[in-house]
């Protein structure tokens, strides 16, 4: 049983230790939001073939959100039942090779794919 002065040393231990690294995490999951946006203006619609009165940028946005929510629990089971600094680590190398995938590809198919599996991939590193 820890006292309650130790319990405050370990909370704040806890906090020293594993929130910098998840602000960094998030951080870069709120650039790839704002990447999207920016990238839409300087003319991703055209390069992609998107049809501009079609919803396609609009599918490119959501279908983030379909990885993200199709994930989110299966991502938890394995940082709960795996070491989760290996997880974690394989999650955001992933999430650097779809991201940097995105200014690559050369159709609409490829990015729909791509913008998916980043979702998947953020599911871990969005609490």
């Amino acid at each position: 049983e820890l006292s309650p002065l130790q319990y405050r040393k370990l909370i704040w231990k806890l906090d020293i230790h594993l929130l910098p690294p998840l602000f960094a995490l998030w951080f870069v999951s709120l650039v790839d939001r704002i990447n999207i946006g920016s990238a839409n203006i300087f003319g991703v619609q055209k390069d992609l073939h998107m049809n501009p009165k079609s919803n396609d940028f609009n599918i490119c946005l959501i279908i983030v959100l379909v990885g993200l929510i199709t994930c989110e629990v299966p991502s938890n089971w394995l940082l709960k039942k795996t070491s989760p600094s290996k997880v974690l680590a394989i999650e955001s190398l992933l999430v650097g090779i779809f991201t940097i995938g995105q200014g690559v590809v050369h159709n609409f198919t490829g990015f729909k794919a791509l913008r998916f599996f980043l979702g998947v991939f953020e599911a871990g590193l969005i609490p």
